[in-house]
């Protein structure tokens, strides 16, 4: 029976193929069951069918190589007497099954044939497909497949045709599984309300397993006195998919030897082994670390916004043999200006040019613009780059006239006195405000590196903190301030940076981040900052200070006007109270602010 039915070609040794499996199948309707048997049922593709959705779906039953597929009907658009037309329907519907390399059977539905004294669809049908009513076994499932397409109800069905479904369903009633086709779902007018229905009772009588049907261009399913029923959805033809959550699909049915299991997948779900290669990933992820470079970054100024500047940037294409051809969109959010917002991107492989743009921000600095460009890491395949606008606030750390006593006292107004303090913003919502909550300051001298910091709070009954262990997760989840310090002169492709987290407790998490490429870094649990801290609460404040030395930062010595990376933030309690000085809180060095070593830069 493993004929090979792809239908390549059509006419009198297929149709006459199809009968010697009708006729013989009283020799093999009693076969012993040798399962598992897993096949596919496809649903209909056309009434207002979508072109290349059946195609498609051909191709995801091919990857799953089933022993056999069956349709439940509506192949072809039909319903025209142009001949001509018809024949190329037919023409064009079988070119779609040269994929399949195991059998395909069919079902007639209402588009197939039609018109109930209409000779024509029926003989074409007969001349293209084969029989229209037929039975066969594999491996002991039975099937019985009977035309219903040109009537609209059981009762309208001609008894010759009751009659033959009778016979063949006599002549299966040994088999171990017995399966029946029909386009039209009959049986949910009447067996699913309740109705009586008299093709119901032949299936029960006969010992049926399972019924398939379609037409409705929805699936949906039941079971009734142990006979499962399911009617198959579109396959390409128009959809109905608001009640079931996917649209286009078919039907993978195993049966073994203990029951019949059938499973809807919808379509673009069955995916070939090469989807995505070890090479289309390596293409991907050199996307994503060299397609864009920025050249300098925008400087915030004090208040919080930025002047018209330009911020030059490049993109290259990685790809050795795939061009790219796209346009390059900027998401640009209220408050900023930002120019070109769109700007056309052709670049052979390899190339590699520059793009310019001017940007200035008078309102909230986050969300900050973003801009989007497709670029190919496989045919026919993209990865979306986005990036955003690279921009730096800027600190002072002073340099300290005196040694500084570590003992958790902060005194603001000496603090003021000693250089620029840091005052912190806000994130809501996107906008950001100056706050005097947190004031955080930073020093040095020839040896070490000091932070004071003042964290004010209008409840301290929230206050979350406790002694905790060096590194214990719990300190992510207390009140504590952050600072994310990166050494100057990194020019590498790495990039240091150390993240430092305090609780009110002065218990620390602590961590050194390696950057070795954009989003890919080495995280360092290992490493622990060598610091004096001290820490101070009160009932509505509580205060740092800490000293750490500069040589476990790789620096020997602070040179004024040099240049450190920075990040501040403080947590709250509350999980909406989590602040950052930059967003996001991460090493990296597009994500830190400039810290300047006083005196001020000219």
């Amino acid at each position: 029976m493993k004929k090979n039915h792809r239908l390549a070609s059509f006419g009198t040794v297929l149709v006459s193929i199809l009968i010697l499996i009708t006729l013989s199948v009283t020799s093999h309707a009693g076969e012993q069951f040798k399962g598992p048997v897993r096949f596919a049922v496809i649903g209909d593709r056309t009434g207002g069918h979508s072109p290349g959705v059946y195609k498609e779906i051909i191709t995801e039953i091919e990857r799953l190589r089933p022993d056999f597929t069956m349709t439940v009907g509506d192949m072809i658009e039909g319903y025209t007497d142009d001949v001509a037309q018809v024949r190329a329907q037919w023409k064009e519907y079988l070119s779609l099954l040269k994929p399949l390399s195991a059998p395909i059977y069919h079902t007639p539905g209402n588009h197939d044939i039609w018109g109930a004294d209409n000779e024509a669809p029926y003989r074409l049908y007969e001349k293209n497909i084969g029989p229209v009513n037929y039975a066969f076994s594999h491996c002991g499932v039975y099937i019985v497949v009977m035309e219903n397409g040109r009537w609209e109800g059981n009762g309208e069905l001609p008894p010759e045709k009751i009659k033959w479904l009778e016979k063949m369903l006599q002549q299966g009633k040994d088999a171990p599984y017995t399966l029946v086709f029909l386009h039209k779902p009959f049986w949910f007018e009447s067996l699913a309300q309740g109705k009586p229905d008299p093709l119901h009772m032949l299936f029960k009588q006969y010992g049926v397993d399972a019924v398939f049907t379609g037409h409705y261009h929805l699936y949906f399913s039941g079971k009734y006195d142990g006979i499962l029923y399911t009617s198959m959805g579109s396959s390409g033809g128009s959809a109905y998919s608001k009640l079931t959550g996917f649209k286009y699909h078919f039907a993978w049915v195993t049966i073994d030897d203990k029951a019949i299991h059938i499973a809807p997948i919808k379509n673009e779900s069955i995916l070939p082994h090469d989807v995505m290669t070890a090479d289309d990933l390596i293409m991907a992820k050199r996307i994503i670390s060299d397609a864009w470079r920025a050249k300098s970054a925008i400087e915030v100024g004090d208040d919080l916004t930025v002047q018209p500047s330009p911020c030059p940037f490049t993109i290259k294409n990685p790809h050795d043999s795939l061009p790219v051809d796209g346009v390059l969109k900027w998401k640009i959010p209220e408050g900023w200006r930002l120019e070109p917002a769109s700007i056309p991107v052709q670049l052979k492989p390899g190339e590699e040019r520059t793009v310019n743009v001017q940007a200035a921000c008078h309102g909230p600095l986050y969300p900050a613009p973003r801009f989007s460009l497709k670029m190919p890491f496989k045919a026919e395949r993209t990865y979306t780059l986005k990036r955003g606008l690279w921009f730096k606030r800027r600190a002072v750390c002073t340099r300290a006239e005196s040694p500084i006593v570590i003992d958790g006292i902060v005194d603001e107004k000496e603090l003021r006195k000693k250089g620029e303090t840091v005052f912190f913003s806000k994130k809501k919502k996107g906008v950001v405000k100056k706050d005097d909550d947190f004031v955080f300051h930073l020093s040095y001298d020839d040896n070490y590196l000091y932070v004071s910091a003042i964290c004010r709070e209008q409840e301290s009954e929230t206050r979350l903190t406790g002694n905790r262990k060096r590194d214990q997760k719990t300190i992510l989840r207390d009140d504590h301030i952050g600072l994310l310090l990166a050494p100057p002169k990194q020019s590498g492709k790495e990039y240091r940076s150390y993240k430092i987290m305090v609780n009110p407790d002065g218990s620390v998490f602590d961590q050194e981040l390696i950057e070795t490429g954009v989003h890919e870094s080495i995280r360092r649990t290992d490493w622990d900052v060598e610091a004096l801290i001290a820490t101070r609460q009160e009932e509505r404040a509580w205060f740092v200070e800490m000293r750490m030395p500069l040589a476990q930062f790789g620096v020997d010595r602070i040179t004024p006007n040099e240049s450190w990376g920075i990040n501040i933030r403080r947590k709250q309690s509350d999980p909406r109270r989590v602040e950052n000085w930059m967003l996001p809180f991460a090493g990296g060095r597009y994500y830190m602010g400039s810290l300047y070593m006083g005196p001020l830069p000219r």
